[in-house]
């Protein structure tokens, strides 16, 4: 349970000032990946080639990650970059020699990184041990995924596992938090995008100090947590002849440099989150907001759009209606998502699930005989993807809400292709098998949506109607806030099944293809699209 915001506005008017510890972090192995990845994704990006965008893409999502996320120096950051091209031998006669050197330079930085622990995961142990030695109450903002990676440098401490109320993730988890001493924070303050945190930590703290762990290079936006109805002079900066008003926050800013001995060997950087941010909004991308629902999915959609939702409240007038994320779509509803197999039958004809076993059955199969070959020929056949290893694996998995397997129809179309089974009849002679199994993939994601199966008002309305005089079942479906599925009866005249989702919370700074707009997702696969 929160506080009232007339003890907000008390804490705030009680205290002369708040503090912001910033320490800003460099180390020069770190700063040569930087460069080096940060070159690779603005030319792979001005090649005009697709994959070349894909790659670029990869390489700007994981480096985003790296710069705001407290990742350990291991094997992975140099399997990562090794990823991102699959076979070497073809960069540079498909780029040139220049994107090759640049690769060669990321590989050899990522294994150097290995002999070194990431600064900002020491100084974040530091912070740990010192708030517990003085027994302050403290809290750590970043996105739910990336929580492991701060309960991973705690066990290093000897604390087994942070409490859940440690942890805010959302604006709504802020507003409903007590008041505390210490809000930690890894990466700078930034509103949208990769770091992203709510203008509300500076304009109504609910803590005395906050700590904040940055790469160097990477600055706060300028107007972070800027309320033009009360702020005088800069919002964040010294406090030395700022005029204080009542129920304003003063912060004093303290700025720590945490680097090498070798100074010398440190080169400024180019700040890649504002970069990055500058690339997406430059290059046809929508913007889009992130909404965030379990099992580790997601979805973007239009920021204004209407959304066929849930809100289980028995006191909500309209239980079933359509809603804007985060504005009128908030976490605790529902987003529903209709599988329907009669409105279109033109479109989408595979029955649900009958692809997909025949698919991922051959897949397990190559997967116990060879599994390195068989990586081998995918990416000789085109499917570079970073982990690749991983991600075939993870196609296994037996469909739940959506069906797992590649993102894009290409690359869907080269699996089944390495499989031999591409060109195998589908639902009908005239079909091969890999189109079949794309619909049946497409369906459970969504995409079905997009092609304006759902978009008829007649049947949106119908099903409205429908699911309304089911409400009662519906309900009795709510308890744990997880996915559930719903059939649809024969007398409503719809055939199909509707999955509801819960909303865990929602985030803009995604700018994404329109394609991708309303495609239910894994965050992991959202996370290239972050601004």
């Amino acid at each position: 349970m929160g506080v009232s915001a007339s003890e907000i506005f008390d804490f705030i008017e009680n205290r002369d000032h708040y503090t912001v510890e910033r320490y800003e972090v460099a180390l020069s192995e770190f700063g040569s990946l930087r460069r080096s990845l940060r070159q690779l994704v603005v030319r792979l990006r001005e090649s005009g080639d697709d994959e070349g965008r894909s790659i670029s893409d990869q390489a700007r999502s994981l480096l985003s990650k790296w710069l705001t996320v407290p990742v350990p120096f291991d094997e992975s950051i140099t399997d990562s970059v090794d990823d991102l091209f699959g076979d070497p031998g073809m960069i540079e006669a498909r780029w040139g020699a220049d994107i090759l050197e640049l690769y060669e330079v990321a590989v050899a930085a990522a294994r150097a990184l290995q002999s070194v622990e990431n600064p900002v995961c020491g100084k974040l142990r530091e912070i740990f041990r010192d708030a517990f030695a003085q027994n302050q109450s403290f809290k750590i903002y970043c996105y739910r995924h990336s929580r492991d990676y701060f309960e991973s440098q705690a066990a290093l401490l000897g604390i087994s596992e942070f409490s859940e109320m440690m942890f805010l993730h959302s604006v709504r988890d802020y507003r409903e938090s007590e008041i505390f001493d210490l809000l930690v924070k890894v990466g700078p303050l930034r509103s949208k995008g990769w770091g992203a945190a709510p203008d509300a930590l500076v304009s109504a703290p609910r803590f005395k100090k906050l700590v904040v762990i940055a790469w160097s290079g990477c600055a706060d936006e300028p107007d972070f947590g800027y309320d033009p109805s009360t702020v005088v002079s800069g919002q964040l900066g010294p406090s030395d002849g700022r005029r204080r008003r009542s129920g304003v926050p003063t912060w004093n800013v303290r700025v720590n440099r945490v680097e090498e001995d070798r100074q010398e060997d440190i080169v400024p950087e180019v700040d890649e989150l504002q970069l990055f941010r500058d690339l997406s909004q430059s290059g046809g991308l929508k913007p889009t907001r992130l909404v965030q629902l379990d099992q580790g999915l997601g979805v973007l959609y239009s920021p204004n759009s209407q959304i066929l939702s849930f809100d289980p409240l028995p006191v909500a007038s309209e239980p079933i209606a359509n809603r804007i994320p985060a504005v009128t779509l908030l976490e605790g509803m529902y987003v529903i998502h209709p599988v329907l197999g009669d409105v279109d039958l033109g479109a989408l004809q595979a029955k649900p699930g009958r692809h997909s076993r025949i698919w991922k059955n051959k897949l397990l199969e190559e997967i116990n005989a060879d599994e390195d070959g068989l990586v081998r020929r995918l990416r000789t056949e085109g499917l570079n993807l970073e982990h690749l290893d991983g991600r075939v694996k993870s196609w296994l998995r037996p469909a739940g809400t959506v069906i797992h397997g590649p993102q894009t129809r290409g690359h869907f179309r080269i699996l089944l292709r390495v499989l031999g089974l591409d060109e195998t009849a589908g639902v009908s002679p005239s079909e091969p098998f890999w189109k079949s199994a794309w619909k049946e993939i497409s369906r459970s994601r969504g995409m079905a949506i997009q092609t304006g199966v759902l978009g008829h008002e007649l049947v949106e309305e119908q099903l409205i109607a429908v699911l309304q005089g089911l409400l009662p079942d519906i309900r009795d479906r709510v308890g744990l806030h997880e996915s559930f599925e719903l059939v649809l009866p024969p007398s409503s005249g719809l055939q199909g099944v509707v999955l509801f989702h819960p909303v865990l919370g929602s985030e803009d700074g995604f700018n994404a293809p329109e394609n991708q707009i309303g495609v239910i997702q894994e965050l992991s696969t959202i996370e290239q699209w972050r601004d």
